[in-house]
């Protein structure tokens, strides 16, 4: 393997030290992946950052958080059956309940009356009473003074502790760390720009936070930095495909609008400003010899629909057909009743095919797109099935 960031960052998690072929499979079941690289963990960010050295005194506890105290263990009381195993904490202010229902028996013998601890969790109010189930940490002084401030705390799957995913992620760092140093994709000046620092110590900062990952403002923010990098990744994607589109062979739809125009002049409104500048735009590039790749955006009514119905009239006119797919059979349903309205008195004809249209409706429809007697077609995701054979579909 070359020793490279950018190739390490794509290698296999199992490289990793610690992820054995066990660990392995539940990080890609945590992941939802066959496959799990190096940059798919990095890109697991934190749910939330716990600063577990902000001692609390029992007497300020609140329900519902995650705290950290530090006390005596005044009393154990010994679960037998079902009954959990209970322990006393005393700081001078108060008593916290712990509660352990399986206790390992390497824990038990760690946690001695009479010892002091430092212990977080998810602090619960019951009453007076404050209780703390399977507190995360359970620490000597030795342990606690190499904890770290602020601890990251992930989403987790059957199997998988926050603790593995910390020690898997500082063995990623251990690992990038070895290898030749990293030329970041943006320039210096652009990083220093924005508040922004390398990508490796983008990831470093959210993963091993900080002070200073809380003192940044929403503009320095490490993970705006991802996120700008995510949307010039996508958009570098979509530029990539349009060329690919500009490659590719299209049909030239006819210039001639007399007809279109006067269905829109028949309309009983005005189309917008916008909805006349994408209709433009649209047709403009349906008169090129290449297959048009578009996306239209709008705010909920207004008027994206329409824009659709006069892109299929310029196919229609041109003498091919055309497929409008929605998502759900109301709204394919909706949009048939529409059509037909807006064409009334032309001889378009338009067909509506979805999951509940009958066997015997459909193979009349079936027959009547595959020969062409039908030039707009409305449905739901029935229109990707292999036996709809579309005569002369615009493409």
């Amino acid at each position: 393997m070359e020793n490279h960031v950018i190739n390490g960052l794509f290698t296999d998690l199992s490289i990793i030290k610690g992820v054995g072929e066990q660990s392995y499979n539940k990080y890609c079941r945590l992941l939802g992946k066959e496959r799990v690289r190096i940059i798919d963990l990095l890109w697991h960010f934190p749910n939330k950052i716990v600063q577990r050295n902000n001692i609390t005194k029992i007497r300020d506890l609140k329900g519902g958080e995650i705290q950290t105290v530090c006390g005596k263990i005044e009393k154990h009381k010994k679960g037998f059956r079902n009954a959990p195993h209970q322990f006393d904490i005393y700081d001078g202010t108060g008593i916290l309940n712990l509660i352990y229902f399986k206790l390992p028996f390497y824990m038990e013998s760690k946690l001695k009356v009479g010892d002091t601890k430092y212990i977080s969790g998810k602090v619960k109010e019951i009453g007076s009473k404050k209780q703390i189930a399977h507190p995360d940490l359970m620490l000597s002084y030795d342990e606690f003074s190499t904890q770290r401030e602020f601890e990251p705390l992930y989403s987790l799957t059957a199997g998988l502790s926050n603790k593995q995913i910390i020690q898997t992620i500082d063995n990623i760092f251990q690992f990038i760390d070895k290898m030749e140093p990293f030329v970041d994709w943006h320039s210096e000046s652009f990083l220093n720009k924005n508040g922004w620092k390398g990508i490796i110590e983008t990831f470093r900062d959210i993963h091993i936070p900080n002070k200073d990952y809380f003192n940044a403002t929403n503009d320095e923010n490490p993970i705006r930095r991802l996120a700008y990098d995510e949307v010039l990744i996508n958009q570098i994607k979509i530029e990539h495909i349009r060329r690919l589109r500009m490659k590719s062979n299209g049909i030239v739809m006819s210039s001639e609008n007399q007809i279109i125009d006067k269905l829109k002049s028949a309309l009983p409104f005005k189309l917008s400003e916008s909805q006349n500048m994408a209709i433009s735009q649209i047709y403009a590039d349906m008169s090129k010899p290449n297959q048009m790749i578009r996306l239209l955006q709008g705010d909920v009514g207004s008027g994206k629909t329409m824009v659709s119905f006069f892109s299929g009239l310029k196919c229609i006119f041109s003498g091919y057909q055309f497929a409008l797919m929605s998502p759900t059979e109301i709204l394919a349903k909706q949009h048939y009743e529409n059509f037909k309205k807006f064409i009334l008195g032309s001889n378009i004809k338009c067909c509506l095919l979805t999951s509940s249209t009958t066997t015997d409706e459909r193979k009349d429809i079936l027959e009547k797109i595959r020969n062409g007697n039908v030039q707009a077609i409305i449905g739901t995701h029935s229109l990707f099935q292999e036996n709809i054979d579309i005569a002369a579909l615009a493409w």
